[in-house]
């Protein structure tokens, strides 16, 4: 292919104000006819690392995974699929290679048939999804990597919605961890997410013994019943943006619509945010 821009591309790089985010969601379960048309966007690494996986579901999963990123980025950045080249960050944070002009960032989540995808410009930005389920030893795990005070918000929480708490938790932590290219290398127990009002939070480290408290802003998402997910940027003024990537099935061309979701498939801040961090739940 080219690699020259296209005017869809350009079109979408327009719209990213300075301070948006564009949250995307992408269906991994793709009809296979779909997935031959998507591995032709791939590099021969990311080829190598699909065929390392033991399971063929997985295998289309992570295919369908990196074009949808390939065609997401390249939508903002002007340029084909193929021509997207990605960098890694020494704990292995992607990244646009080299850059570009409008220091586009993203962060890339996904958990079973589900992916999510977040852009924004000019800050660093973090985005973590988990499957929603039952967590019988949410409190023993909490005593390992949350902070003293989160265990304690835990504790409070009836046993029936400790689990949906608990994965609030984990999903701001690993949304901020991801964020800032640490992640998991980052000790989770130092990082203290759970005092937020209304998607304002501060992350504090106490162990370590810094009065410092770094503002950042986050967000618990709605992404249906069976998920739970959170993304994390540095606190400023910030616009939510929500889009849907759609395979056309296209087998030589492997097109995408996109689009605003529908209502069931949108991805928006929580309605029971406020009441979640206050330690109860509808």
């Amino acid at each position: 292919m080219s690699g020259r821009e296209s005017s869809e591309g350009r079109k979408l790089a327009e719209a990213v104000g300075e301070f948006e985010i564009h949250v995307w969601r992408v269906e991994l379960e793709q009809p296979a006819v779909v997935v031959d048309g998507l591995r032709g966007l791939l590099a021969e690494d990311e080829l190598a690392r699909a065929s390392r996986f033991y399971f063929e579901e997985h295998r289309r999963r992570f295919i369908v995974a990196r074009a949808a990123l390939r065609r997401i980025l390249g939508r903002y950045l002007g340029l084909d699929p193929d021509r997207v080249a990605f960098s890694y960050e020494p704990k292995g944070k992607p990244a646009i290679a080299g850059g570009s002009d409008m220091d586009l960032q993203f962060n890339v989540t996904h958990t079973d048939d589900l992916a999510l995808y977040a852009v924004t410009r000019g800050r660093p930005v973090g985005i973590d999804v988990e499957l929603r389920r039952e967590m019988p030893e949410a409190l023993r795990i909490a005593r390992r990597f949350f902070t003293a005070d989160e265990v304690d918000w835990l504790r409070d929480h009836r046993p029936e919605e400790r689990s949906d708490a608990f994965l609030t938790l984990w999903t701001r932590k690993e949304a901020y961890v991801k964020a800032i290219g640490e992640g998991l290398s980052c000790p989770l127990n130092r990082i203290d997410v759970w005092e937020s009002d209304e998607g304002s939070g501060h992350v504090r480290e106490p162990e370590a013994g810094s009065p410092e408290e770094r503002p950042w802003r986050f967000w618990d998402l709605s992404v249906g019943s069976e998920h739970m997910a959170a993304l994390a940027v540095p606190e400023g003024p910030a616009l939510f943006r929500s889009r849907c990537w759609l395979p056309a099935g296209d087998t030589e061309s492997s097109t995408a619509t996109t689009g605003r979701c529908g209502p069931a498939d949108d991805v928006r801040p929580r309605d029971d945010l406020r009441d979640v961090r206050e330690g109860r739940s509808r």
